[in-house]
């Protein structure tokens, strides 16, 4: 491991292990390939973050409570967006590259500030509690999603708008549950 500006990475830098301490605006080294399980989560100092254009994957849990976190550069190439990967942080908006295919579970859940979400054309599976408890307001879902799992937009207290593409094959009864706003 080696230790460079309070991040730990691999030997290599091709992997970021652990963030210790973060500037406010976060641009990741060129060489990082993979964001490691929990490497940024619970800080409260990180605004934005820019993810590096070779990181395929959001890891489990990379930046679960990052509560002062609003927005984050994601780039062409991405795929996944991981179990818990932003749960709890103070992300504002979401604008998802053409090339992510899968949000998993909890991946947004709990981003009372999250209100403005873009989902992309190719996405294909939306996990249960993706956007549990999220702010969002309105919601298109791509033509290019089949699988909406159990509760992923649940208690979304303020959504008020919801347009579902034509190639669902899956949308779980318990989806929307508790969205009270909807009409």
């Amino acid at each position: 491991f080696v230790v460079e500006n309070g991040i730990v990475y691999s030997s290599d830098f091709t992997k970021i292990i652990k963030a210790i301490s973060l500037p406010e605006n976060y641009v990741m080294k060129s060489t990082v390939t993979e964001i490691g399980e929990y490497a940024f989560s619970g800080n409260t100092t990180i605004k934005t973050a820019t993810v590096n254009n070779t990181v395929t994957e959001i890891s489990y849990g990379a930046f679960l409570g990052c509560s002062a976190l609003e927005n984050v550069a994601m780039p062409e190439g991405l795929v996944g967006i991981g179990y818990s990967a932003f749960k709890d942080s103070g992300l504002k908006s979401v604008a998802l590259p053409s090339t992510v295919k899968i949000i998993d579970e909890e991946a947004f859940a709990n981003c009372k500030s999250l209100t403005s979400v873009s989902l992309n054309d190719g996405l294909e599976k939306i996990f249960q509690e993706a956007f549990i408890n999220s702010g969002i307001t309105s919601v298109v879902i791509p033509d290019s999603v089949t699988d909406i799992r159990n509760n992923a937009f649940c208690n979304c207290d303020s959504l008020t708008n919801v347009v579902i593409g034509k190639g669902i094959k899956t949308l779980d009864s318990e989806t929307f549950c508790n969205c009270d706003a909807l009409v």
